[in-house]
């Protein structure tokens, strides 16, 4: 008996028909295509290698993903291996909602635009009909805004979300309870559309903040009420970039048959995961939800494990990360507290694991890794003279683009404080930091750093133009206190880096990089430092922050890493 395989294709010819031929749906096309498909006996070895196949297969480019939006693009998923999971998922257009759910896993999802009423959703006894829940595995509304609810339609859907359950009646026509019946359903509903253009961009501006009062914005009044917003989850489109679909003239990039995807997924369904919150909610309803996702999660990226019948490759670790990211997500309409998606070693990690498309070197081939919430830097055996800063979300792509050509615009006089910092993709997801020096993450730096970077006009090359003496005089006194402000900021960056390096031994600044510190530690490695300087040197407190600076032993000396927020 032959082993069971995965089944691939090229996506390119994929979306070269589709383009063409807009009704058509993939897997439709595929089928006309099917000499381009492939046979894969093997599983995939990574976490990474695994989702791959599963984001391309459904037309998206996932070698130009970051990873929170492969994140985003897997919560999309999540429905087709989880039963009865609800998402509410708005965002500006071009994010590819409707696409998905309309053309790519077509006929087992449906999107339904313009008006519903409650028999053709949930049946209609009296006529003998199912509903639509009955017939497809996802439902996507579309503006469900523009729907006319009843409230009573309102009341089934409620229910639904909640059990699963249809109440199967006539609900425009019937009072009769003796035409009244229920079933369940593992049917999942995804709310789409758009934020008003103001949200938009407030929630790109600030995508970690409290986000609650501007994401509630999107809920209209028959959906604002707490017990909806407790059965669906909430996806942070507003962190991605929009819908990157594959070159229709890349014949190299391979995904998964979406027949073959669409059939394993429903497998994949009754598989079931022995795991226990780390951190339960008070809420059990939002327990319910962080379980589907954690769940959902492992399955898609064990997929090929799962599919072939051998060993997972996801670690408890990981499952946490995947519980953090959920318990963040379920908190959304809820929590006034910051949104952040990075902070434990887990979800740590998995964002390391998650952007191992974009690395030069294997996972393997790491020495040091540094997470921020838009970035990770991570430096390479290979390549012990270069830090590798890559990209996590659309905000970190603008901080490598801001980096790269802040440092491309430096004067000269003033390059040798900072690291040189180059772009490794046209797109900016990885720039280079070429540094054989250690980094420090304990650094302090000083606040109005960025007058080091203002531009300077050489006076002797106007001052033949310029008639005016006093203008000259102004200019050539302007120059000079720039120059002191530089000095005087060089020998700020020298006592703190005088004071680290006698204060403390290469051990314990290693450790302040590489493990947890208590409490009292991190006083005495940062915040001592900074009281210091200040007492010592009549510095004013208020002028440090923490930020990011490499370390030479050799010369005691320090340079800027990272400095994307500085403006020219």
């Amino acid at each position: 008996m032959k082993e069971k395989q995965l089944k691939l294709i090229a996506m390119g010819i994929v979306l070269k028909v589709s383009k063409n031929d807009e009704k058509k749906s993939f897997n439709e096309i595929q089928k006309q295509v099917i000499e381009n498909s492939i046979e894969k006996e093997n599983t995939f070895a990574t976490i990474g290698a695994n989702i791959t196949p599963i984001i391309n297969g459904i037309g998206i480019d996932s070698y130009k993903l970051v990873a929170k939006e492969i994140m985003i693009r897997l919560i999309n998923l999540i429905p087709f291996v989880q039963e009865s999971l609800h998402l509410w998922q708005y965002g500006r257009p071009a994010f590819g909602k409707t696409f998905m759910l309309a053309k790519v896993l077509s006929p087992i999802s449906k999107a339904i635009s313009g008006k519903i009423t409650g028999p053709q959703l949930f049946g209609d006894i009296k006529k003998g009909e199912e509903g639509l829940v009955g017939s497809y595995q996802v439902l996507g509304f579309e503006d469900i805004q523009s729907f006319n609810l009843s409230t009573e339609e309102l009341g089934a859907i409620l229910d639904f979300l909640t059990t699963g359950e249809t109440r199967l009646k006539n609900i425009s026509n019937s009072t009769n309870d003796s035409l009244s019946a229920s079933k369940v359903y593992p049917t999942s509903f995804i709310f789409n559309g758009n934020f008003e253009d103001s949200i938009e961009k407030e929630l790109q501006k600030n995508p970690y903040t409290s986000v609650k009062e501007l994401l509630c914005t999107s809920f209209t009044d028959k959906f604002s009420q707490e017990n909806f917003k407790t059965r669906v989850v909430c996806i942070p489109t507003w962190i991605s970039r929009n819908l990157i679909p594959i070159s229709d003239k890349d014949f190299k990039v391979e995904g998964y048959q979406i027949e073959f995807f669409q059939k394993e997924c429903e497998i994949l369904k009754n598989i079931s995961l022995d795991y226990d919150l780390k951190a339960p909610n008070k809420n059990p309803r939002l327990n319910t939800n962080i379980r589907k996702l954690v769940y959902g999660l492992y399955k898609l990226c064990n997929f090929s494990q799962l599919v072939l019948g051998k060993k997972v490759i996801t670690t408890q670790l990981d499952l946490e990360g995947f519980e953090f990211i959920a318990q963040k997500l379920v908190e959304l309409p809820f929590s006034n507290s910051n949104f952040t998606l990075v902070g434990n070693v887990a979800v740590n990690q998995l964002w390391i694991k998650l952007s191992e498309h974009l690395m030069k070197y294997p996972l393997t081939s790491i020495i040091e890794a540094f997470v921020d919430e838009n970035r990770i830097t991570v430096k390479f055996k290979e390549e012990k003279d270069s830090y590798f800063k890559i990209a996590l979300d659309s905000q970190g792509i603008s901080q490598n683009k801001a980096e790269v050509r802040i440092y491309e615009e430096i004067p000269e006089l003033y390059k040798e404080d900072f690291v040189p910092i180059y772009a490794i993709k046209n797109d900016y997801t990885v720039v280079v930091a070429k540094t054989k020096n250690s980094l420090l993450s304990s650094f302090q730096e000083v606040k109005n750093i960025k007058e080091l970077l203002k531009k300077n006009i050489s006076l002797d090359s106007i001052k033949g133009s310029l008639e005016n003496s006093e203008l000259i005089e102004y200019l050539e006194y302007i120059e000079q206190k720039n120059n002191e402000e530089f000095l005087k900021l060089k020998k700020e960056n020298k006592r703190l880096c005088d004071f680290i390096l006698d204060s403390f031994s290469i051990n314990e600044r290693i450790a302040a990089k590489n493990a947890p510190l208590n409490k009292k530690e991190k006083e005495n490695l940062t915040y001592d430092i900074i009281k210091y300087l200040a007492k010592n040197y009549s510095i004013p407190e208020n002028i440090f922050k923490t930020y990011h600076f490499v370390l030479d032993e050799e010369k005691r000396s320090v340079q800027l890493l990272h400095y994307h927020y500085i403006k020219i």
